[in-house]
């Protein structure tokens, strides 16, 4: 992504965000990229000059807390309404026209957002790695903890009890090289250790380090200590803190029914190295509320869009020309 072509924007709540802006030709839509934790605008790079060389309109914005993005430390401010609010923002600002919305990880959970909030200002959406988040306003993690134990046979998010101590980004920065092999690792057997319960503050304080995948070389791992050092963690250890402390959650009580059907074109793209089973529980959800779904499984690890570029980026440049001309 050329440097130059980054903007600034203030959204209608005062909140400044960071964002690389590239305008659709001719009659092509515009994708709106949303990363996820602990990442930045940069992990589109592959996506981003792809799609570009085609024409397609490009807005991918360092999201709320992390790059160049303000990064408030007010945990209030990362309600997912808000910030879906935000993106709107954006995209109307830059007066961009059939929007599709393209989510990985906590990217797919603000995408998820954009669909019940703003269904009517996105032509479609796809979501990697995670898939639509439902809204949950009994949203309770000691609750869901044993749940997912007996569900699925593991924790999974217990790492989540970690992420939203107080001081888990200092611990964090001070461990980099330790959290960056675990959340990078090349055998997923051992990216799986960061989800019961304790095992990832374990793993960072023990300076435990691993086999990193060969995407996440020291080239990338440099950009992103550089991103992190910068701007901090606790900004993005916020978009945990605010589902812990039912912010996220009470904004969801009012959520009707026909707001969780969707009829736009939607794509989920499951990485089916991590967790089979829950890959299949959200597939399972993602056809429930979308009934013009396609679904492409990825023999990939979490980290989809790096892992697998050119595949993501075939998967998705099919999907979106099989209703393309409708928009």
């Amino acid at each position: 992504m050329e440097p130059t072509a980054f903007k600034d924007f203030k959204t209608s709540r005062g909140i400044n965000y960071h964002y690389y802006i590239s305008a659709a030709q001719a009659d092509k839509p515009t994708l709106l990229f949303l990363h996820g934790f602990p990442s930045s605008s940069y992990d589109w790079d592959h996506q981003v000059r792809f799609f570009q060389e085609r024409g397609f309109g490009i807005i991918v914005p360092d999201l709320l807390g992390y790059g160049g993005t303000d990064k408030p430390r007010d945990v209030k401010a990362y309600g997912a309404k808000l910030m879906a609010q935000d993106m709107v923002d954006i995209i109307d600002h830059e007066n961009a026209k059939d929007v599709i919305a393209v989510g990985h990880d906590w990217g797919s959970g603000l995408n998820s957002r954009l669909a019940v909030y703003h269904q009517g200002r996105f032509k479609a959406f796809a979501f990697l790695a995670v898939g639509f988040t439902k809204p949950n306003p009994d949203f309770d993690l000691d609750r869901i903890i044993p749940f997912l134990k007996k569900t699925f046979g593991s924790d999974i998010l217990g790492y989540w009890y970690f992420l939203i101590e107080e001081d888990s980004d200092k611990v964090i920065m001070e461990h980099f090289d330790s959290f960056f092999s675990l959340l990078f690792a090349a055998d997923t057997k051992v990216f799986s250790k960061l989800a019961p319960v304790g095992a990832l503050k374990e793993w960072v304080l023990a300076d435990k380090i691993t086999e990193v995948a060969p995407y996440a070389n020291d080239s990338y791992k440099a950009k992103r200590k550089e991103e992190l050092i910068k701007g901090g963690l606790y900004g993005p250890t916020n978009w945990y803190r605010v589902m812990v402390q039912k912010i996220t959650p009470a904004e969801e009580r009012d959520i009707s029914a026909d707001q969780l059907t969707f009829k736009k074109p939607a794509f989920y793209g499951p990485s089916l190295r991590i967790q089979v089973e829950t890959a299949e529980f959200s597939k399972a959800v993602f056809k429930q509320h979308f009934t013009n779904g396609t679904i492409v499984e990825f023999d990939s690890d979490h980290w989809v869009q790096l892992a697998m570029p050119e595949k993501v980026n075939t998967e998705l440049l099919k999907w979106i020309e099989s209703f393309e001309s409708s928009l």
